[in-house]
């Protein structure tokens, strides 16, 4: 008898030391992400402070002491990276559902802290019910741990329209790990078993989700009509999918001034951004004046990272101070993209009528910088939500891809601070696109997909 008490005591001490060594493992990769975002993120520090980002590091380094397994420590250390308010740091692990080997049986929509059931293929009538708690957990405390995955320039309350798109992974990996599942309705409480990736409505709900919520067609869509052309694209990539975009755009310009249309939509609403230089080659069909990419271009003094050997891409930090001049704690780029580090002029062959640009939540980073360079046009008018990228500034142009050697999950933050108002990177915080006019849905247009932005403009050129 004492011989096997004896054992028990050896297996969890042996547990406890295990538990310990794993600890001490994650709190190493959350040093080498920290001193990695301090070497070579330009704006690290622009949000908080330092002393309140020390401060973060300290509560995070607690909460990761405490934490059971591996996906609590990334929600802890997501939760400290979404206070540093840059939307170019993100999780790419959270982008690749075939990482994931459960999931919810349904698709959901999030409006504001609600959850509600979007498509439930197994039990059609209980699509559009609101969903009060899953597995005993309120819908809104859900919705406001997940919501950190999405970091957005600025750190603000911010729900972007993907957050919806990627909830049935992120619920199956972070909050619950249970193969059943209940959900507690205004009515009635419901019993269902989650799915697994051999079942025949994984790939259909999980493996399809961009095309459950933004369509089949949802790469490059355009149309001409009597009083409208329209030109839809869901990044500025020189091909997505079967599309050729610029050739395309090209193409759709040149149509819509010979057939004298007189106003253009251009919708950004799922435009998540891409190539810069794309963007503004576009906007040389629709300005007036010239303008540049950027006013400025900084990055961190720091040559040679001292964790190099988990990036990816190692070569480009041997030429990170190719044609930079010490600007205080910073850099300036004089070189730093042969297709950006240019002056970019109408086009000859413009569209001169008026535009009309649909932003929305998922609109971030060159898709906002393509905002910017139409800005101050008096025949240009923004309709829609507020963006998740900044306007006046933001971090990206080069990637860090930072793979921490424990947790075998991928960081990418940007490396090159862009300034595209002169002195606002000094003097302001990061801002979104405010549109103008501001579109408001209910809960019950977004069930009936209602699209109030197209209303809106159709009937202002009717």
């Amino acid at each position: 008898m004492k011989f096997i008490f004896q054992i028990a005591i050896l297996f969890f001490s042996l547990s406890i030391f295990s538990q310990s060594e794993k600890t001490k493992q994650y709190l190493s990769d959350f040093d080498i992400l920290t001193a990695s975002l301090k070497e070579l993120s330009p704006i690290y520090y622009r949000n908080l402070g330092k002393n309140n980002i020390d401060l973060e590091i300290e509560k995070t380094k607690t909460l990761i002491n405490t934490s059971k397994s591996s996906e609590e420590v990334i929600l802890h250390i997501q939760k400290f990276l979404f206070l540093i308010g840059d939307g170019h740091i993100f999780n790419t692990n959270i982008y690749n559902p075939e990482l994931n080997k459960k999931a919810l049986p349904f698709d959901v929509y999030i409006f504001e802290n609600q959850l509600f059931i979007k498509k439930f293929p197994d039990k059609p009538e209980l699509n559009g019910i609101e969903i009060l708690e899953l597995n005993s957990i309120k819908s809104s405390k859900i919705i406001d741990s997940l919501s950190v995955f999405f970091t957005n320039d600025g750190g603000r309350n911010h729900i972007p329209y993907h957050f919806q798109i990627l909830f049935n992974s992120l619920f199956s990996t972070f909050i619950s790990t249970n193969d059943s599942l209940t959900i507690k309705t205004k009515n009635q409480l419901y019993h269902f078993n989650m799915l697994h990736f051999s079942d025949s409505l994984f790939k259909q709900i999980v493996l399809n989700q961009n095309e459950n919520y933004l369509g089949p067609n949802r790469f490059v869509k355009y149309e001409i009509q009597e009083k409208y052309g329209y030109f839809y694209c869901i990044g500025f990539q020189k091909k997505l999918k079967d599309h050729k975009l610029m050739k395309e755009y090209k193409r759709f310009i040149k149509n819509i001034i010979q057939s004298k249309t007189p106003n253009l939509i251009i919708d950004l609403r799922y435009n998540a951004g891409g190539d810069p230089a794309l963007a503004a080659k576009m906007c040389q069909y629709l300005v007036k004046n010239k303008f540049y990419a950027y006013e400025n271009a900084y990055v961190t003094k720091t040559k040679r990272p001292t964790f190099i050997k988990f990036m990816g891409n190692k070569k480009m930090y041997f030429f990170r101070n190719f044609g930079v001049k010490e600007i205080d704690t910073l850099r300036k780029r004089y070189f730093f993209d042969h297709d950006l580090n240019k002056t970019f002029k109408p086009k000859k062959h413009c569209f001169e009528g008026n535009i009309y640009v649909i932003t929305g939540t998922m609109t971030h980073s060159s898709a906002t910088m393509f905002c910017h360079y139409l800005s101050n046009q008096n025949n240009v008018k923004f309709i829609g939500s507020s963006t998740t990228g900044a306007i006046n500034y933001l971090c990206a142009g080069t990637h860090c891809q930072l793979t921490l050697p424990n947790l075998k999950t991928t960081y990418s933050f940007g490396l090159d601070l862009l300034e595209l108002k002169e002195g606002s990177f000094q003097n302001e915080i990061e801002t979104p696109l405010s549109p103008e006019v501001e579109i408001k849905y209910t809960i019950k247009e977004i069930l009936e997909n209602r699209d109030l932005e197209m209303k809106f403009i159709l009937n202002l050129i009717k």
